[in-house]
């Protein structure tokens, strides 16, 4: 009997309609849009580098023999680890796990009779991880000014070219609590820590373009460096307003191309005189601004370079809420010579306040108002500033007189001041601080410096983009690639300009944005606020910790703001698994484990744990 067609074609049919359904869904799925939760595991690294010491000297330590199970890669110890916090395969929820894998680069290379080469047992470990761990990874191709513990970084710092340069010469080797800092140079690609970071690069991008592709697939995101940004002195604690105002970069080849900038952005010399009002006879005879007008012999005004010679004055401080509780936003209203200036909430986190104050129970008590003031009239300035809190009266929190100096350093003149709001005195309970401006306190403009300022955020966005374009010339993603910078301009009491990152954080248009977010800047609205402004359709934390414990139904409306505002992925510190959990001691002061109290490391560990079960 020959088949019916009308019932054969209705087989082939359900069929066909079965297959679209089934490829419809596992489309959705391997697509959809999820929030990846990618923990940066601490203590891999003797296993990818030291494995072999490892197991020799502590071969009955759990994390030896956690290192010693995969003779190809601490892979083991990186699912372990994920593991403990959440043993789901496959999350079908908003958020999934995965994690970061940090590769710092210049551990990749060792030193063999005197010369410096690329360790290929090492670079095949590190590829080896991504290949044995099925879980989504984000791809850390680490080498900013945090030491490493390499043998070719203090060979590396003898070499002046590798260094950022202050004014007053080659930056030396400084500390950011037990981390080495090394100010190693980006404004010249030709210098020796480029060529070996390029080599490094390109190793390890060459070596993930030979995985299979369902492998490459795990890769989410590849993140560029860490912090890339200007250095100054004692960077533990120099980024604030006070001290020597010693900042980089006066090497010859950023001094040549100062000189080049202005040359590409005014047309002459003549109008760049015309903005300066001053009479160079040409281009060459530019030099970075300095010299501090207050303490030092300039040759000339154009010298003068400070924390406030770029035109604007940070008033700063910090209060605290009047009654616990308290529903109202507090706001501070600025106001300069009697005319309404400007007003900024108060909610910036505060962590050396909260310190010295826990009675105020929170760190966001800080509040920052940027005064635009080169093109004011010179002269002695009442600055007022008032609390704005609900219904309640203005009220007046303190009065500064400043005065805004003339080139000549003449003697300033008291200019009137417009009748100010009705306000009530501040009630003795509040506990409030002004920081920032000191009383009687002078600032002079240099319209040279904001130049300097602009070219120097330049030479970041060069130099992170020189390395997207490696990674674009690979096998990679352009939409993948992704920066790994800080927000400076988050922080009350630190100048921004001394990181040079500027508003769009050196970030090139064509790299994706990554950021790393602590204290009220993951969780509240001045980054969220910045990210609206700054046009992009997307980004990546690349770190993350609030500061402070969150159980899970808070941390939860925090990561669904990032994931409601387009986060790819949120990573954080974790210490890996098979650590001696008696200790008290983390890896890293901000890693989320069990026994880390610092800022409330431990309840956030167990929070994400309870969210990704």
């Amino acid at each position: 009997m020959k088949p019916n067609r009308f019932f054969t074609l209705r087989w082939a049919f359900a069929a066909l309609a079965v297959l679209l359904l089934v490829g419809a869904a596992l489309d959705y799925f391997l697509n959809r849009k999820q929030l990846l939760i990618a923990p940066m595991i601490g203590g891999l690294h003797p296993c990818t580098f030291l494995h072999r010491e490892m197991a020799k000297a502590n071969p009955g330590f759990q994390y030896s023999k956690l290192c010693a199970k995969d003779a190809a890669s601490p892979s083991q110890l990186i699912k372990t680890t994920l593991d403990s916090i959440s043993d789901k395969w496959f999350e079908f929820g908003d958020f999934k796990l995965g994690y970061t894998l940090n590769v710092p680069l210049l551990r990749l290379f060792e030193v063999k009779d005197g010369d410096v080469v690329l360790n290929q047992e090492i670079l095949q470990r590190v590829i080896a991880s991504i290949a044995n761990v099925d879980r989504p990874v984000i791809l850390y191709l680490f080498s900013d000014h945090f030491g490493v513990d390499s043998p070719v970084e203090n060979q590396l710092a003898k070499d002046p070219d590798n260094l950022l340069q202050t004014r007053k010469g080659v930056m030396l080797k400084d500390r950011y609590y037990s981390h080495d800092i090394f100010p190693w140079s980006f404004v010249n690609t030709g210098n020796g820590i480029t060529k070996l970071r390029e080599t490094a690069f390109n190793a390890v991008l060459d070596e993930v373009c030979k995985l299979p592709w369902h492998v490459r697939r795990r890769i989410e995101g590849i993140t560029l460096l860490g912090e890339l940004h200007h250095m100054f002195p004692n960077f533990e604690s120099g980024m604030g307003y006070s001290g020597d105002y010693l900042i980089s970069d006066y090497s010859q080849h950023s001094i040549d191309g100062f000189r080049k900038f202005l040359a590409a952005k005014y047309a002459s010399v003549d109008d760049l005189n015309l903005y300066l009002d001053w009479n160079y006879r040409s281009f060459d005879e530019v030099f970075p601004p300095s010299k501090n007008i207050r303490t030092e012999p300039l040759k000339h005004y154009l010298e003068h370079i400070d924390s406030f010679a770029n035109g604007t004055l940070p008033i700063s401080g910090w209060i605290g809420k009047s009654r616990a509780g308290s529903p109202d936003k507090d706001w501070i209203q600025i106001y300069d010579n009697g005319e309404f200036a400007g007003r900024v909430p108060v909610g910036f986190g505060r962590q050396d306040v909260l310190a010295v104050h826990p009675e105020l129970g929170t760190a966001d008590v800080g509040w920052e108002f940027k005064l635009e003031f080169a093109h004011k009239p010179r002269g002695v300035h009442q600055i007022s500033i008032y609390l704005e809190r609900g219904v309640q009266p203005l009220t007046l929190l303190a009065t500064r007189g400043i005065a805004l100096m003339e080139r000549s350093q003449a003697v300033p003149a008291i200019l009137p001041v417009k009748p100010l709001p009705k306000s009530v005195a501040v009630d003795p309970s509040v506990l409030f601080v002004v920081d920032h401006p000191a009383p009687l306190s002078a600032y002079y403009y240099n319209p040279l410096v904001p130049l300097l300022h602009d070219f120097r955020n330049t030479q970041i966005t060069h130099y992170l983009n020189h390395f997207g374009n490696i990674a674009k010339s690979k096998c990679i993603k352009p939409e993948l690639i992704y920066s790994h910078q800080i927000l400076p301009f988050v922080n009350p009491g630190w100048d921004e300009n001394k990181f040079a990152v500027g508003r769009d954080l050196g970030v090139p248009r064509s790299m994706s944005l990554g950021v790393s977010l602590y204290g009220e800047a993951s969780y509240g609205t001045s980054f969220f606020d910045w990210f609206s402004a700054s046009r992009r359709d997307g980004y990546g934390v690349t770190e993350f910790h609030p500061l402070k414990p969150m159980d899970p139904p808070t941390l939860t409306r925090v990561l669904n703001q990032h994931y409601q505002k387009n986060a790819r992925f949120l990573s954080f510190f974790v210490d890996s698994a098979g650590l001696d959990e008696n200790s008290k001691d983390s890896l890293n002061i901000f890693s989320l484990t069990p026994h880390n109290q610092n800022a409330g490391s431990n309840v956030l560990y167990e929070s994400v744990r309870e969210i990704l079960k």
